[in-house]
């Protein structure tokens, strides 16, 4: 309920891929959805066009031709390390990665941002909207719900600002800084206030797709406490600490690499502590 005792109105913007289908439909079990805005980024081939001129512009020919490498290299690893089972195991118990549950209203955009999409967001009038993995949000899209948009990011903040939180951590070796937060939006990307934040136990089978998962399933429950708390007037928003600000960007096959390693150290500096404690 609002201050005004009406039902909240919330509006989901997400995508359709297994990880975002689950908190969609997590979410919508513990509090009530008005509508899904699922954005399928119209036809393969014109995204990804669009994709590589934006590549070239920024990295220029061999720039772009390493991050091809980079991305043939993690599309390789996801098949060898079956990562689709992983989050099927983890998170698709009854089906909940596979489609969005019937009783949702689901409309499907293109692009999020775009013109038809915003009028699409206006008449569905949404009192708050929760961003869960659709694209980076313009001013036309954030200034739509009148309490705002509230985002789910699988990292700690401001320490691990930006895409694939759980892998920098692992990098670093920062296993303290694991975990999700959920924030207001704003255009500047993770830096939000914090309404809720946990942090999740790294256990010594870990990698950046188990705590992936783990942090999905504890952020689609902090979601809700979100909304309730947002819907009832009680969410006391946090700003960030912009001083102690980390900001990631997109990791690469030689990253990967280096990670792996470290956690295969750290799994052997485990064993040998526990071999040493004896039974």
């Amino acid at each position: 309920m609002t201050g005004g005792g009406a039902p909240l109105r919330l509006v989901i913007l997400t995508r359709p891929e297994p990880v975002m289908i689950y908190t969609t439909n997590r979410v919508a079990e513990l509090v009530p959805v008005t509508a899904v805005v699922s954005e399928t980024g119209g036809r393969f081939a014109p995204r990804q066009w669009r994709r590589l001129r934006l590549t070239l512009r920024k990295r220029g020919v061999i720039g772009t031709l390493d991050r091809y490498l980079d991305l043939a290299y993690f599309k390789i690893r996801a098949r060898r390390s079956d990562a689709g089972s992983v989050v099927e195991r983890m998170l698709g118990a009854g089906g909940k990665t596979a489609r969005f549950v019937e009783t949702l209203e689901v409309h499907e955009v293109d692009r999020v941002n775009s013109p038809g999409s915003v009028d699409l967001l206006r008449r569905l009038a949404p009192d708050l909207i929760f961003c869960n993995g659709a694209s980076i949000l313009r001013r036309s899209v954030i200034g739509v719900p009148r309490l705002g948009v509230i985002n789910i990011h699988t990292g700690i903040v401001p320490e691990y600002r930006g895409p694939t939180p759980e892998f920098w951590a692992l990098y670093n070796g920062d296993f303290d800084h694991v975990g999700v937060t959920v924030h207001y939006l704003t255009e500047e990307i993770d830096a939000g206030d914090i309404i809720l934040q946990e942090r999740t136990i790294v256990e010594p089978g870990d990698d950046e797709l188990t705590l992936r998962c783990k942090n999905v399933r504890t952020g689609a429950r902090l979601v809700a406490e979100a909304v309730r708390l947002i819907a009832a007037g009680k969410a006391r928003a946090v700003p960030q600490d912009g001083a102690r600000a980390g900001k990631y960007g997109l990791r690469t096959r030689h990253d990967d690499r280096a990670m792996r390693r470290r956690l295969r150290a750290r799994r052997r500096e485990l064993e040998a502590q526990r071999r040493c404690e004896g039974p």
